[in-house]
């Protein structure tokens, strides 16, 4: 091979291997965590079988959106909170004891698949 043959095949290499290590590097757009995360209703006055408590299911969180008890349940009474929250999504879902997810989450790592947490009043839970 020549030698500028060989400069003009060195150069294009470099200039593929940036452009595929620039695609790589952006940021990806924000995604949701496919799954439910079921919840149900707790509020003060509100005693008796978690069973007959009202519930709903979150389909597919946003990752790091921050659910809280008002936007799930806009219609909630005065002090309510997350009387359980499960998590049967891909991601894990931290969950915390104050609004707007701030403070330490509850309990030493996020939900994983499967797991359920009951009458810890909860006030927020985002997924990742």
């Amino acid at each position: 091979m020549s030698r500028p043959l060989v400069s003009h095949l060195a150069r294009f290499s470099l200039a593929t291997a940036a452009a595929l290590l620039l695609t790589a590097s952006l940021p990806a757009p924000a995604r949701s965590a496919s799954g439910d995360v079921p919840v149900t209703l707790g509020a003060p006055g509100m005693g008796g079988p978690i069973v007959t408590a009202p519930r709903t299911v979150v389909k597919d969180p946003r990752d790091g959106h921050c659910y809280t008890v008002r936007e799930v349940f806009p219609d909630a009474p005065e002090g309510a909170y997350f009387r359980s929250v499960g998590n049967y999504s891909v991601a894990p879902v931290s969950i915390y004891r104050a609004d707007a997810c701030a403070g330490p989450p509850y309990g030493p790592t996020p939900l994983s698949y499967g797991q359920v947490v009951t009458d810890a009043e909860l006030r927020s839970f985002k997924a990742r």
